[in-house]
């Protein structure tokens, strides 16, 4: 019976870990779908930023031979207005990258962390591998459950237990 009680308990432990990891999944989700469209937006407008340099560098390049600019004049204020533009959207993108192999590692983290704590839990006994030795003993000379419970005095449904144990060892 305490066999089935430490079961079910370590059931709704897991049970709890799996919605736990569940709930955070969907948190992580809605922030990275949130990013995603924050990133998606700044494209756009890097997208329209850069029409909107080529349509000043055709009018440029067209009024050049008027003011007696240079080509290359032109290319360099052009690309300094695009780096004004494209600077603080590229810090923001690095923030995000960053941000996001932040996530990721904490992430891997708690699963690594989780997992180990899986792997150690083991079903805890209520007698001693003296207890079970015996038992294992007289179970091997022939000796019936129920003698076995009354000479050691502990459960029949403990030695029962100690004896499946055993075969798993």
């Amino acid at each position: 019976m305490e066999y089935y009680v430490v079961i079910g308990i370590y059931t709704i432990v897991i049970l709890f870990i799996i919605i736990y990891i569940f709930m955070r999944d969907n948190h992580n989700s809605k922030q990275i779908r949130i990013m995603a469209m924050s990133l998606d937006k700044a494209n756009k407008e890097i997208f329209t930023l850069k029409k909107e340099l080529n349509k000043k560098f055709q009018e440029l390049e067209e009024h050049s031979n008027k003011e007696s600019q240079t080509i290359q004049d032109i290319e360099n204020i052009l690309y300094d207005e695009l780096e004004k533009f494209s600077h603080p959207v590229n810090m923001a993108l690095q923030d995000v990258e960053y941000n996001l192999k932040s996530q990721k590692q904490y992430l891997d983290s708690r699963m690594d962390k989780i997992d180990k704590a899986l792997k150690n839990m083991s079903i805890p006994q209520s007698f001693s591998s003296a207890d079970q030795d015996k038992i294992n003993k007289m179970a091997l000379e022939g000796i019936h459950e129920d003698h076995i419970a009354k000479e050691l005095r502990v459960s029949k449904a403990e030695v029962d237990f100690a004896l499946k144990m055993s075969k798993f060892k």
